[in-house]
């Protein structure tokens, strides 16, 4: 089944391998195409981004679209990657990241996490959070390469990122 968001005209985007992207401010009534995003991961990308496979899709699709976030479609209308934040407490919040499997390694996600951070500075918050899984080395990889300054440490789990976001990185836009 297909959900197109309400309304999914965006910034034209070019990715590596020359597909093209409409990139946006997520909204909450971007929630079913959220959750047409996550209904169609992998196993082990579900696994991947929520340490689990038993996670009540449409739960994680509402709480994903009531924060702040960036969002990816498809020309046709199809959700293809979807970054938020969580604020955590003052200046500081979490941020998640979903990508279609079919989008890997096309830049997207990179995309998606430097227009975040831009978005998050703007509106005040200092530090993104990420943790992520050990098996997670593409997520790792990229966060490590995507040029911001970070803090990481690392437990049996996982590493714990600390992405330092200050407001200098809002006018890099």
């Amino acid at each position: 089944m297909k959900t197109v968001a309400v309304s999914t005209p965006g910034k034209a985007i070019t990715l590596r391998d020359g597909s093209v992207v409409a990139l946006r401010d997520a909204n909450v009534n971007d929630e079913n195409a959220v959750l047409e995003l996550l209904r169609s991961l992998s196993i082990h990308a579900v696994s991947m981004r929520f340490g689990t496979v038993a996670v009540h899709l449409p739960s994680a699709a509402c709480g994903a679209a009531a924060h702040p976030g960036v969002i990816a479609f498809t020309p046709d209308g199809h959700c293809v990657g979807h970054a938020w934040y969580v604020e955590t407490m003052a200046r500081r919040a979490e941020m998640a990241l979903v990508v279609a499997d079919r989008y890997h390694g096309r830049g997207l996600g990179t995309i998606l996490v430097k227009r975040l951070t831009q978005m998050a500075a703007l509106r005040g918050i200092d530090v993104l959070e990420a943790y992520v899984l050990l098996d997670n080395a593409p997520m790792t990889e990229l966060l490590r390469d995507c040029g911001i300054p970070m803090r990481t440490r690392r437990d049996a789990g996982g590493t714990a990122f600390e992405l330092d976001i200050t407001p200098k990185i809002a006018s890099a836009a």
